[in-house]
């Protein structure tokens, strides 16, 4: 109910005179926070001018991870990136630290920064989260594109049965065993393909 809680942190802050009072710090930013998640038009001045004006708060360190993931759900992968720069990974609880890896790492795919996004997927590849499937695929894919077939090929067999990569990576595998040589195995596996 980000609405009613705006509203409520609000008008807390109005009733404090003095901006350097805790409560008001939390409240400005859980204010700001609520803007973002209702995706209001000012809600990422209001975190920018937090930072500015509480520098020294903890809560900035919160600050940078909810505009880099706000700019990664908008497609803004470029400033989204801005904002991961400042992220510690040592302040991320573990489920945080997993969406880390995979949204910065996914961001890099985009920029074509692929040796940085190798790294980052690398983190989050075989744990067992939300992430693993994307970014499996996208290690896979670099993997691909640099001619690192046989771990490309472990990566894309890994996800033949998914339901989100299942139509797309049986392409990889046969053009995989193509670049191998092994003919045998794309007659083996390419003809079903063409029905």
């Amino acid at each position: 109910k980000f609405a009613a809680a705006h509203d409520r942190f609000h008008l807390y802050i109005t009733t404090q005179n003095d901006p350097h009072e805790e409560l008001r710090i939390a409240a400005e930013y859980y204010s700001a926070i609520c803007s973002l998640y209702l995706f209001h038009k000012d809600a990422e001045y209001m975190l920018e001018k937090f930072v500015l004006e509480h520098p020294d708060t903890p809560w900035v360190l919160r600050v940078y991870y909810e505009l880099a993931t706000y700019n990664y759900k908008r497609k803004k992968y470029k400033k989204a990136l801005e904002w991961f720069e400042y992220v510690d990974p040592r302040d991320l609880t573990s489920e945080q630290l997993t969406e880390f890896y995979f949204k910065r790492g996914h961001c890099y795919f985009q920029n074509e920064d692929f040796e940085n996004a190798k790294q980052d997927l690398r983190e989050i590849k075989d744990l067992e989260t939300e992430y693993k499937t994307p970014a499996t695929y996208y290690y896979s894919h670099i993997a691909y594109s640099e001619g690192n077939n046989q771990t490309a090929l472990d990566g894309f067999t890994a996800l033949t049965h998914d339901e989100n990569f299942a139509p797309i990576v049986p392409y990889y595998i046969t053009q995989i065993y193509y670049k191998q040589g092994r003919y045998e195995k794309v007659l083996e596996y390419a003809p079903p393909l063409l029905d």
